[in-house]
């Protein structure tokens, strides 16, 4: 019965809502889903969420002769298959699931999905520290789902939640010295891997851990011996996720014809951090780049660059498949040469962007105004999910945002307190604990200044990708306090040496 509560503990914040939170980037999730569904099963794999025949939409002759005039249209879709442009970074493998998980109960086994791996996270992560209790396990649960996004981003149909996972999975796997069994071991390889293939930024944020425990292990602060069940199964979650992508390549192109292609993210970053402007105001290079082409707008946002269909504001939507496609592959080469003209600039906004991205923690993701609203969301929704999303309080604007934010600032603010107040004492009454929660928090830290640094300097900072992984500073904060009040004898050997 406790794992029961527990798990619905933490689903509370979708129960209450009456229904998972929706954002704009489950739509692109669900339906990948469902086109891999449509490819194998055909006609009658047809879902809400089946895009409409594209043969009964095929633009004029007169609108096609526009595009190829313009090089823009009105409102161009992301992925564009007819045409052969598949944006990259939408996990396929992650796709089927949330399908399935529509499928089977209107992605509420999902949800519950992502509680269960939490509270066996908990757990595990209390085991290495000798806290595996009832009554403990239930008190982090309770905590951890009351003051900290976890509970909220189990309800959230993304993939932001496996980030987080990933990264505990990872770090219980540094405690070699407590005895999981064989079912644990490859649960928790199961998640390191769910992780990885379900985006790009939890595999980036995975090697780098894996990169600095070598290091830590080629400087003798780890011993080898006892950081090599982590190492190996890093490394091959690593690969995995690395296989994964080209897997996904590989079937795009035999499908669709062409490869799918990142979104030009760094380009759209640094025109609207300012430097990119003047890189195109002072010539552009000689105009070699394709985003040279597209008529001049004073880009300021990102978002509205990449994201916008309206013609006074909007750029890469607005343009056809063919000069998409030029700026997804020149989008390294567009940012190395603003970089090369603009060094010092670049390198102060990409710091402060990230420096934004670190410390913005809100939970605005809970709020779903808008897409309640078919004049914002458009077609991206059914429109059946549009009136369901506008019933419940996440539609109409009723969670208490603000109070909600102040809660969260403050857990973490109390755990950074909490960390710095206990962590000196229990370097003298439980060692092995306190080197391994040192270990936890070094690369917890770096995990977080990665992933600051990719949604900050490479996207646009948002919220929900530091709040997504926020959690197990919280959960470091709780163990360190759970060891303070147990006798040295007690606290477990870690993995640190």
């Amino acid at each position: 019965m406790t794992a029961v509560a527990s798990i619905l503990v933490l689903m509370w914040p979708a129960l209450i809502n009456g229904q998972p939170f929706y954002f704009s980037d489950t739509s692109s999730y669900v339906r990948a889903g469902d086109v891999i569904a449509h490819i194998i099963g055909g006609p009658s794999a047809r879902t809400l969420w089946t895009r409409p025949d594209p043969d009964a939409q095929t633009p004029t002759a007169a609108s096609a002769a526009s595009e190829k005039t313009s090089g823009l249209r009105p409102a161009a879709r992301g992925n564009d298959p007819d045409s052969g442009y598949i944006m990259a970074g939408r996990s396929p493998y992650f796709g089927i699931v949330l399908w399935l998980g529509w499928l089977s109960s209107r992605f509420w086994l999902f949800v519950l999905l992502q509680a269960a791996i939490a509270y066996f996270l908990i757990g595990a992560a209390l085991r290495c520290f000798g806290l595996d209790r009832p009554g403990l396990k239930l008190t982090a649960v309770a905590l951890l789902s009351l003051l900290s996004p976890l509970a909220l981003y189990n309800g959230v149909l993304l993939a932001d939640a496996l980030s987080g996972f990933g990264c505990v999975a990872f770090l219980i796997l540094l405690a070699p010295r407590v005895l999981f069994a064989r079912w644990e071991i490859l649960l928790l390889a199961l998640v390191l891997i769910a992780s990885v293939v379900s985006h790009l930024t939890h595999l980036v944020i995975l090697a780098g851990m894996v990169a600095v425990l070598g290091a830590l292990i080629g400087t003798g602060w780890v011993a080898r011996r006892e950081a090599s069940r982590a190492m190996l199964i890093g490394m091959a979650a690593v690969v995995t996720g690395v296989a994964s992508i080209a897997a996904t390549s590989v079937a795009v192109k035999a499908h669709f014809g062409q490869a799918p292609v990142l979104v030009p993210l760094i380009t759209a970053r640094f025109i609207a951090d300012g430097p990119g402007r003047d890189y195109i105001e002072a010539g552009c290079g000689g105009r070699a780049f394709a985003v040279c082409r597209i008529p001049y707008r004073a880009w300021t946002s990102s978002t509205v660059f990449l994201w916008s269909t309206e013609p006074a504001t909007g750029a890469f939507l607005l343009a056809d498949s063919d000069m998409r496609r030029a700026m997804s592959i020149e989008d390294k080469a567009f940012a190395v040469a603003v970089a090369r003209a603009y060094p010092v600039r670049t390198l102060r906004v990409a710091v402060w962007n990230s420096l934004l991205q670190l410390t913005d923690l809100r939970v605005d993701i809970v709020q779903e105004v808008c897409f309640a609203t078919p004049a914002c969301i458009g077609k991206q929704f059914p429109d059946e999910i549009v009136r369901e999303i506008a019933a419940t309080p996440a539609g109409r604007g009723a969670w208490p945002l603000a109070a909600m934010n102040i809660v969260i600032y403050a857990s973490v603010a109390l755990s950074l307190v909490a960390l710095m107040m206990l962590l000196p004492g229990l370097r003298a009454s439980a060692p092995a604990a306190a080197r391994l929660i040192c270990l936890w928090l070094l690369l917890l830290a770096l995990a977080m200044a990665i992933n600051g640094f990719l949604g900050g300097a490479i996207s646009e900072p948002q919220s929900r990708y530091q709040t997504r992984m926020i959690w197990p500073l919280p959960l470091l904060a709780i163990i360190a306090l759970f060891v303070a009040r147990l006798r040295p004898s007690d606290a477990p050997e870690g993995a640190a040496s």
